[in-house]
């Protein structure tokens, strides 16, 4: 009895706007598939706990890689640095050398005209 109810009572709701509409939306619902998506998510989460490992070897491998490049790098800008600094030492020094033989050189050339003008008077002289 109650379920010949239920069945006239379908039938009879199924013509309804309304009735049609919830039954179009119905299967869409993520609410009701629950199982579905708990199911879904269950076989994803399993294969991530079984990868996990791989994932976190990898992750050490690369880290421990990362290191030694940055230490690499940190190496060749203190090479850079130093190298740079004793590029410019040198550069310093061959101007300071450079200074000095201009002012030898001028000296030279003084004296030189120092002893002509002394040559010249001795010979005035004699």
């Amino acid at each position: 009895m109650v379920c010949a109810r239920s069945i006239r009572n379908y039938f009879i709701a199924k013509t309804w706007r309304w009735m049609q509409l919830w039954l179009l939306i119905k299967p869409n619902l993520k609410c009701l598939q629950f199982s579905k998506f708990k199911a879904e998510y269950e076989k994803k989460i399993a294969l991530g706990e079984a990868n996990i490992d791989q994932a976190v070897a990898e992750c050490k491998a690369v880290t421990q890689r990362h290191e030694t490049l940055v230490a690499e790098k940190q190496e060749l800008d203190l090479a850079l640095k130093s190298g740079g600094s004793a590029v410019q030492d040198i550069i310093d020094k061959t101007a300071r050398i450079e200074a000095a033989r201009s002012d030898l050189k001028k000296q030279v050339n003084d004296l030189d005209n120092r002893i002509k003008t002394e040559e010249d008077l001795l010979r005035n002289i004699e």
